[in-house]
């Protein structure tokens, strides 16, 4: 899978017109389990039988290290005591974030939230601050936007904090 998955990318970027991608489709046929081509699979599910795959060829070579250097990401959380305010935290290393996206059909009834102008105060920065961010790109934005926003842990979710030493709302 990583040869052909090499030959594609050198196709791709020395060619002018479109290019066969039946040697990457017949690797990664036989790594599927049953060897078929007509398993529908979405494209989470692709990219982990494409990825597993690469990890696995690439084991024991100096290239072993390849793919969690480039998609693996650490998230940090943080919690803070509702009582005392004492802030904790816990890393988490992660290969993929997992977003509620909403199709593109469902955001024209979003018309308040669809289109969004970005500002210092966005918990999300880029190089584009001040332009608009509309459509998909808004969708995403959005969805990131509820991934980071904090949540409330009470009632039979409350935080043990070791400085109370009990259970207590917490953010």
């Amino acid at each position: 899978v990583s040869s052909a998955l090499s030959s594609l990318f050198s196709a791709l970027s020395s060619s002018s017109s479109a290019v066969s991608t039946e040697a990457l489709t017949k690797a990664l046929t036989s790594a599927l389990v049953g060897g078929s081509s007509t398993r529908q699979e979405d494209v989470h599910e692709f990219w982990q039988v494409l990825t597993d795959k690469v990890e696995t060829e690439l084991r024991n070579t100096p290239q072993a290290k390849l793919l969690p250097n480039l998609f693996n990401g650490e998230q940090r959380f943080y919690v803070r005591c509702g009582e005392c305010g004492k802030v904790s935290h816990t890393d988490d290393t992660f290969q993929d974030l997992k977003l509620a996206v909403t199709p593109e059909s469902q955001t024209s009834t979003w018309s308040s939230t669809s289109v969004r102008t970005l500002n210092e105060a966005s918990p999300i920065q880029n190089a584009t601050a001040h332009e608009p961010v509309t459509g998909a790109h808004s969708e995403v934005r959005r969805a990131l936007e509820e991934l980071l926003k904090p949540e409330q842990l009470n009632g039979a979710n409350q935080y043990f904090c070791d400085r109370c030493a009990c259970k207590v709302d917490a953010e």
